[in-house]
């Protein structure tokens, strides 16, 4: 429990019993991802159809340090601005975070001493139903690197030929959710899946790559004198569940 709420994944079931000012928090964070989400709807609804639109992240949560870099610029993070994702860097200090939401509806946590790039985030013009918060809007690409730090994922329902990828020490990740969080470091990366499915690759070669799913977790090494790097992939520490759960909650 947290403030009498619980920390963990809900479902419909769950939200029937738990205590009147955690059923607040949820209706309070999912009227925030309608009011953002309609506002991505009505600007990206004067593209034309055969447009492609840059992605936006909304920011909703800020503690500490925590700002941007663009072209070189340092801007710092502020509740409430909507921040167009083509490369920028995302960093924060030793007693920092933030949260948001992406215009595909995905949403975000970055945890203290993190830093991560979004190289490229475009979608095609909105067209779904902004009360459907689960699904995504449209169409979205999203390619990315993570170099240091702890994040947290919660994806929506995404649309066919919708991707997310990311990079970290010499892998690719392909995401495809719903409930992710990522610890990297210039040692280790690991990748907690902990309800949907990724994929990782190793290199040109490794077309198949190595599908992990709910409940597993990938931890990825550089490779040996400049080789491939290693993928191993085991069970979830259940020592670090609560941990996780604390991640996805700031983030969903």
């Amino acid at each position: 429990l947290n403030g009498g709420c619980l920390k963990r994944t809900l479902t419909t079931t769950d939200i029937i019993s738990i205590p009147i000012v955690c059923r607040h928090q949820i209706r309070m964070k999912t009227q925030l991802r309608l009011i953002l989400l309609a506002a991505a709807i009505s600007t990206a609804t004067l593209c034309d159809a055969q447009d492609r639109i840059v992605g936006k992240l909304f920011v909703t949560e800020v503690t500490g340090d925590t700002h941007l870099s663009v072209g070189g610029k340092i801007v710092p993070f502020k509740v409430g601005e909507s921040i167009a994702c083509k490369n920028i860097t995302i960093e924060s200090n030793a007693e920092s975070s933030a949260a948001g939401v992406l215009s595909n509806n995905t949403g975000l946590y970055i945890g203290p001493k993190s830093r991560f790039e979004i190289t490229r985030f475009e979608q095609a013009p909105f067209a779904a139903d902004p009360n459907r918060v689960e699904d995504e809007p449209s169409v979205s690409n999203i390619e990315g690197v993570f170099y240091s730090g702890s994040f947290a994922f919660c994806l929506a329902n995404q649309v066919f030929g919708s991707t997310a990828k990311y990079s970290m020490l010499g892998a690719d990740v392909s995401v495809r959710g719903k409930r992710v969080v990522i610890d990297a470091t210039d040692a280790k990366t690991i990748i907690y899946v902990v309800d949907g499915e990724v994929t990782v690759t190793t290199g040109p070669a490794d077309q198949a790559g190595i599908v992990v799913q709910s409940n597993k977790q990938v931890s990825i090494t550089p490779g040996v004198g400049g080789g491939f790097p290693i993928v191993t992939v085991a069970d979830i520490d259940q020592a670090i569940a609560e941990k996780l759960s604390n991640q996805l909650s700031a983030a969903c």
